[in-house]
């Protein structure tokens, strides 16, 4: 037993030793020196914090797998590194300014799993195969793919596109199996190593079908393998293009991969392509040709264009039998596929006959002409279609031909070719040279032994000696030092037009237009000779056989006709009979045909569908017999076919009908019409119904929202009534009492009492107003929240103060409690906020006579859902009149009050509930009342907040609000109302200001220019000038004279807040709103002078950074030696700095935090606090020896706030030191 035992425990350990090698040996490596291509000098803009990051990384280490991928991956003799992947991989070590290192591992799963381990960087070469692994992601794409299909040579006709039956080749990473056998559920797929096993695999028989990328395809199409296969046409699976893939997590190496890929210009991968694509495979896919905005407007424009066909040019472009024919009528076709031009081919002459043809319009394009040729005009030449050399053609028999040297004395007919017709006449003087119209002139002369020899294009010269002169002619030499080209030209007008030539010439790829000249040359010259030799018998044999067939044709016409007329007879009434039924069923509307019983003769598919019957159960049938149908209703419609029919007038009316089938009634228009026949006689009748459902049920809708309107209507007069009274009352006692005031201040009285009785119903009345506002902002949905950090104790008890005097008038207690877990700040809009309680506060002591008010915050443990989050009760208790049921269900619409009491009635709007719940639930919470009449009211507010962290200590004077004179501020104020001038020049005057004021903009305008202010104050709207149009000139002027910006204030009566918005794109400074209070105005001046403090300016820009209230205090606000510590301190920031990039390399981490400790302390005496939390974190990163890149990351946070900190730093002291 114990001998069993120790057999198994050393088989288990010999299988885990099997497995352990097994992944060791998988992720075993070989280093491959990267040889890219590609030197180009591509720049990508880096941030400094990029760079810095990079010069941190030093190098980006990129997999591989063996065997080799090609062209996307390759290795050379095992040392080096090249393909497409590589010369990108050159391309972004340039960019980025790092080293590639290269890693070949044994598989390619190898290579992904070494990706996932973090031993390499990035995998090249990446498609969907490792997209389909979630951890893993795919930067920016550097080369399209489309898989394509290839069977052996022959079979390709047998490939049906769901390959049912067909085995699969494919490499075993190059799409993810499961996605391949899922596109092909009925063929059988098997994965080999290499491509090149692949390929091999169908053509030795082992599978059917090779499906792979056209990128390698392209590349291994001149391998033998390929010779004995065939395209089968692209697969229509969806794949994604080859990337880089890189681990999920490393965005910021994905994110400079993706930017570096982004900015490599098309030419550029064009050329890395173009390099490694041999036999233009690639390029001759579905290829897209990318044309501009201009090219695709002109396309637009020109759908047709005329193509000039000049005599003798075969087989470039020519006619035979009245077809044009030809290399460049096959490349035209090629052209009109991608582009959608119809090219319409117009005959010529000569080139004079070309020329005014291009110049008149009659023609846009010439098919064939040599760019170096020695025609007139003002032409332009497409991209050469044809590369071909010249060629020098004489008579079989003349044998002394060969080179131009033996041309001596004797003559050569061509046409003008340029330099090298030109080249003949300067160096070969004694040759004779006939210039001619065409070649196939030329060629004719040489025939005849008219001249010694013609030139002609090669191309050209073997088609014309293949199908005309063969026997006759022979090509006896090559001219010119290269080869001419064939092009097409246009005028040089036709810009555009050359551009899309252009671009559709390079988007072919070489082999197609070489099979296109292949096809008019190389089988001119395989069958030439036979059709020569036989031509004569063969067209003989053809008119013969033309005539047998002639008379076999008659023969069966003739015996055919009768049979054939009959078809078409019955054919023609078969087809008016369906052109008949398919009008009816066409029609969407119900259509139904009855006799002069009633019965059903036919119907459409509509009224079948309404009755829900089959056309079997009706035809024939009287509706009364047709189950589906109420038979009452039946009967009256029977009765309506009758009295048509009788009194031969159509009906037509709206009626209901009830549906049984479907138990639904509907509103319909219904008609019937009585027919005749050709005796006038009435047979029948036809009737149909149009659905007005939906019509009906408009109407019914236009109706309630005509009801509705006039019901908003009248609210709006109720509305009116009321503010009306509302307004009128305060307004009464301001007047009133303004009027008392008067009189004894004539009779040298001064009655305080009714000024404070005007002011009091003045506040009132500026309330009403503002709660109104309130109201309309909640209605248009334009109510908008301002929440900062405030602490609820302080904002309750500032609202709490300044309602316990009232409470003490009324023999009231107020009371105010709040829950200790309640001592932080909070983000809130504190105006909003106080604005609820102020309401609901200002209520319950209006209603309580007697007892007491009580104020409850408190927190609700149970809401509580994250850590910086709290849920706050704010409960208002009163022992007043309460509130009857009735009364609380209208309580928080606008303008409704409970009228339990007569203060109720005689106090107040109505608008102080309904705008307080509408903020709490603007702000995420809720409001809700309970009361009991006679008893009491309780008002529970609910609000989620989100805690603030505390700020840091720092001592601050404490600021009282008053009213502070202001000393030296020259201010010019401008109004168009008396009064409202008047008021503001005393407000000014008894702060200590220097006002000057003007009636109108204009003036305003002129006393500015003349005089220097430093606060300017402008109604808004006044008449000629406006204030906004005020404040645009004041600026323009500033401008213009390079003055300083003063202070530019608007001074409104509409106190909205799309108005202030409107000041300050005019560009005023701030918008005031009348009427304005001594203290506000205060307020407002005072921030005026702080703001041309260049001190307070100063602190302000630092503030955001440093803290420097502490240090002021310690120094005695001492500026020198205020200066003198913060020079020290951003000295030793340097210091300490400097130290901990040099402690990187060491990973000493107890010294890195230590150091960091040290920083946080200096960082502490300006409260640098974005700093100081970022010196926490690196000192507890280093006590848990993290990772070191995560460490580098806080370090580099660390270096970007010293930086900002020291700036900061030495911006402050030199300012100090002025």
């Amino acid at each position: 037993m114990s001998s069993k035992r120790l057999r198994n425990s050393i088989l288990l350990m010999s299988l885990l030793c099997i497995i352990s090698h097994s992944k060791a040996e998988d992720l075993t490596y070989k280093e491959l020196q990267l040889s890219g291509r590609s030197s180009a000098d591509i720049k990508v803009d880096l941030s400094h914090s990029d760079r810095l990051w990079l010069s941190r990384k030093k190098k980006i280490v990129l997999g591989t797998s063996y065997p080799d991928y090609p062209p996307l991956n390759m290795s050379v003799n095992g040392v080096l590194y090249e393909g497409i992947t590589a010369d990108y991989a050159a391309l972004i070590a340039k960019m980025l300014n790092v080293d590639i290192v290269v890693r070949q591992y044994r598989s390619r799963d190898a290579a992904i799993q070494a990706l996932r381990s973090g031993e390499v960087d990035i995998l090249g070469g990446a498609n969907s195969y490792e997209a389909a692994h979630t951890d893993i992601v795919l930067s920016s794409s550097y080369l399209n793919d489309r898989p394509v299909l290839f069977t052996r040579v022959g079979e390709s006709h047998l490939v049906d596109p769901r390959l049912a039956g067909k085995r699969i080749a494919m490499l075993n990473h190059y799409l993810p199996p499961e996605a391949v056998c899922r596109f092909y559920p009925k063929s059988t797929l098997e994965l080999f190593t290499s491509t090149s096993n692949a390929v091999g695999a169908v053509v030795f028989g082992q599978a059917d079908v090779y499906l792979g990328d056209i990128v390698s395809s392209s590349y291994l199409a001149s391998n033998s393998f390929f010779k004995d296969v065939e395209s089968a046409g692209f697969s229509k699976m969806k794949v994604s293009d080859f990337s880089f893939a890189l681990l999920r997590g490393r965005g910021r190496l994905k994110e400079l991969v993706d930017r570096a890929l982004k900015v490599i210009p098309s030419n550029e991968k064009m050329y890395i392509v173009r390099r490694w694509d041999h036999n233009g495979i690639y390029f001759f896919g579905d290829q897209r040709v990318e044309f501009s905005a201009v090219e695709r407007e002109w396309l637009g424009k020109h759908p047709v264009v005329s193509v000039a066909v000049e005599a003798g040019q075969a087989p470039f472009l020519f006619k035979k039998d009245g077809q044009v024919q030809g290399v460049g009528k096959d490349l035209l076709k090629e052209i009109s596929f991608k582009t959608g031009i119809e090219f319409k081919f117009v005959s010529v002459d000569s080139w004079e006959d070309i020329a005014q043809s291009l110049e008149s319009g009659r023609v846009d394009l010439i098919g064939a002409e040599s760019p170096g040729g020695e025609r007139g005009g003002n032409i332009r030449f497409s991209r050469p279609y044809i590369i071909d050399p010249l060629v020098l053609v004489s008579s079989v028999s003349n044998a002394s031909t060969g080179i131009l040297q033996n041309l001596s004395g004797k003559t050569v007919a061509s046409v003008r070719y340029g330099a090298v017709t030109d080249y003949i006449e300067s160096s070969y003087p004694d040759i004779k040279f006939v210039e001619v119209e065409s070649a196939a002139k030329a060629f004719s002369l040489a025939a005849q032994n008219k001249v010694d020899a013609a030139i002609d294009y090669r191309v050209a010269a073997d088609y014309k000696i293949s199908n005309l002169y063969a026997g006759k002619l022979k090509v006896v030499g090559v001219l010119g030092e290269g080869p001419e080209s064939i092009a097409f030209a246009m005028s040089d007008k036709s810009k555009v037009l050359g551009s899309i030539l252009d671009k559709v010439i390079v988007s072919l790829p070489a082999s197609k237009m070489n099979s296109i000249i292949d096809h008019w040359v190389a089988d001119s010259r395989k069958d030439s000779g036979f059709w020569v030799k036989y031509r004569k018998l063969i067209i003989e044999l053809m008119f013969l056989f033309g005539l047998l067939l002639a008379i076999s044709i008659a023969w069966a016409v003739y015996f055919r006709y009768q049979v054939i007329r009959r078809m078409a007879v019955e054919k023609e009434l078969s087809d008016q009979l369906k052109l008949m039924q398919d009008l009816i069923d066409g029609t969407p509307n119900p259509i139904y045909v009855r006799d002069r019983e009633g019965r059903l003769v036919t119907c459409n598919v509509s009224y079948l569908e309404s009755l829900s019957v089959d056309r079997a159960h009706v035809v024939g049938r009287r509706l009364t017999e047709v189950a589906s149908v109420d038979k009452e209703e039946a009967a009256r419609y029977e009765a309506d076919y009758k009295r048509v029919m009788k009194d031969q007038e159509p009906l037509l009316s709206d009626r209901s009908i009830y549906m049984a089938a479907k138990d639904q009634t509907l509103d319909v228009y219904q008609w019937v019409l009585p027919y005749h026949d050709s005796e006038g006689v009435v047979k029948g009748i036809i009737g149909g119904w149009i659905d007005i459902t939906e019509r009906k049920k408009m109407e019914e809708s236009l109706r309630s929202a005509k009801d509705q309107a006039d019901l908003a209507s009248r609210a709006k007069t109720t509305f009116l009534a009321t503010m009306s009274h509302e307004i009128r009352t305060p307004l009464n006692a301001v007047i009133g009492m303004l009027e008392m005031s008067l009189k004894k201040a004539d009779q040298g009285e001064f009655d305080r009492l009714a000024i404070e009785v005007a002011y009091d119903s003045a506040n009132g009345l500026l309330g009403l107003i503002g709660d109104i506002l309130d109201v309309v902002r909640i209605e248009s949905g334009h109510m908008e929240l301002c929440p900062s950090r405030s602490n609820l104790r302080n904002l309750i008890g500032s609202v709490v103060g300044v309602f316990e005097g009232l409470a003490r008038q009324k023999g009231i207690q107020l009371l105010f409690d709040i829950d200790p877990a309640l001592q932080t700040d909070v983000l809130i809009d504190a105006l909003r906020f106080k604005q609820v309680v102020s309401n609901l506060l200002g209520n319950a002591i209006k209603f309580t006579e007697q007892g007491k008010v009580e104020i409850l915050l408190s927190a609700v443990l149970s809401k509580v859902k994250s850590a910086n989050e709290i849920s706050v009760k704010l409960s208002i208790c009163d022992t007043g009149i309460g509130i009857s049921p009735e009364e609380q269900l209208k309580l928080f619409s606008a303008f409704s009050q409970a009228h339990n009491s007569e203060r109720a009635r005689k106090d107040g709007t109505g608008l102080g509930l309904m705008i307080s719940r509408t903020l709490c639930e603007i702000m995420g919470g809720a409001l809700t009342l309970t009361s009991t009449l006679g008893v009491g009211t309780r008002v529970d507010v609910f609000l989620d907040l989100t805690v603030l962290d505390p700020l840091l200590a720092v001592a601050t004077p404490s600021v009282e609000s008053k009213i502070v004179t202001t000393q030296n501020l020259r201010v010019l104020i401008v109004d168009d109302h008396v009064a409202n001038l008047l008021l503001l020049n005393r407000q000014l005057e008894y702060l200590g200001c220097f006002v000057s004021q003007a009636d109108n903009a204009e003036k305003a305008l002129r006393i500015w220019q003349s005089d220097n202010f430093d606060i300017v104050i402008t109604d808004c709207t006044m008449p000629i000038m406006s204030g906004y149009e005020l404040a645009k000139a004041i600026r323009d002027d500033e401008i213009c004279h390079a003055l300083v910006p003063c202070t530019i204030f608007g001074f409104t009566a509409n106190a909205q807040p799309e108005e202030k918005e409107r000041c300050l794109l005019s560009g005023m400074n701030d918008c005031l709103f009348k009427p304005i209070s001594l203290s506000d105005l205060s307020q407002k001046l005072l921030a005026v002078r702080s703001i041309s403090d260049p001190v307070r300016d100063r602190e302000g820009e630092a503030a955001e950074v440093i803290n420097l209230n502490s240090i002021k205090h310690l120094l005695s606000d001492d500026p020198r030696m205020v200066a003198s510590l913060l020079e020290s301190l951003a000295s030793y920031n340097e210091k300490d700095l400097s130290t901990l990039r040099g402690l990187i390399k060491t990973f000493d981490y107890s010294s890195m935090a230590r150091l960091a400790h040290k920083i946080k302390g200096g960082a502490t005496i300006v409260s640098a606090t974005k700093l100081i939390k970022c010196c926490q974190e690196l000192e507890s990163a280093c006590a848990q020896d993290g990772s070191m890149p995560a460490v580098e990351e806080l370090i580099l946070e660390v270096e970007e706030h010293i930086t900002a900190v020291n700036e900061t730093l030495a911006l402050t002291a030199k300012h100090l030191r002025i």
